[in-house]
């Protein structure tokens, strides 16, 4: 799948008409993710760039995030995943057999920049997904993987109402909602360094 824009939306840039009746929302339960694929600028941007996106996206328990794991870049260390310490894994050893170019899979050298995500709407995540990834993390790499990021807020969703269906976060009576995830004792010293 490549972009997801409104019928009425500019189809180059994926800016929005403002008073549009268009409205898009995506839910899921845990990830919102961008797969990396050829169309959405996978192989470093190989098969064409960017990627747009028109409609509110909700990632309830996780995030909004791009495919990074499954590069294709030449400098990986592992061939797979490194489950003694899965957080110094760099790859799943499928890269350069991702989204094949050739009948000879390759691998791209030392980044695999995918374009811009453009995304004329909302996000609302659990957790910050990551877009892209560079060095100092775990891909030692220039310029990275993954996308650069380019958001606009579509104020049709404030001015005119959100996505039928959507999720609401305020009551009936204009109050919000809140889910408290934990409670319990705070001593002076906590309470002190959190209100400095």
């Amino acid at each position: 799948m490549d972009d997801i824009l409104y019928e009425d939306s500019n189809s180059i840039t994926g800016e929005i008409v403002y008073g549009t009746n268009n409205r898009l929302g995506l839910i899921s339960g845990a990830n919102v993710i961008i797969a990396n694929t050829m169309e959405n600028g996978g192989k470093n941007q190989a098969n064409g760039s960017d990627i747009i996106i028109n409609g509110a996206l909700l990632a309830m328990n996780d995030s909004f995030v791009a495919h990074y794991w499954q590069n294709s870049i030449s400098n990986n260390s592992l061939n797979g995943p490194e489950f003694s310490n899965p957080l110094n894994s760099k790859a799943d050893g499928r890269g350069p057999f991702r989204n094949p170019s050739s009948a000879l899979p390759q691998v791209t050298g030392n980044s695999d920049i995918r374009g811009q995500m453009i995304l004329w709407g909302s996000v609302t995540q659990n957790k910050r997904g990551y877009m892209k990834r560079n060095a100092p993390g775990p891909y030692p790499v220039s310029p990275g993987i993954g996308y650069d990021k380019d958001y606009h807020y579509d104020y049709n969703f404030s001015d005119f109402g959100p996505p039928p269906m959507y999720p609401t976060s305020s009551s009936s009576s204009g109050g919000a909602i809140l889910i408290i995830k934990s409670y319990g004792e705070v001593d002076q010293l906590t309470l002190k360094e959190f209100s400095e």
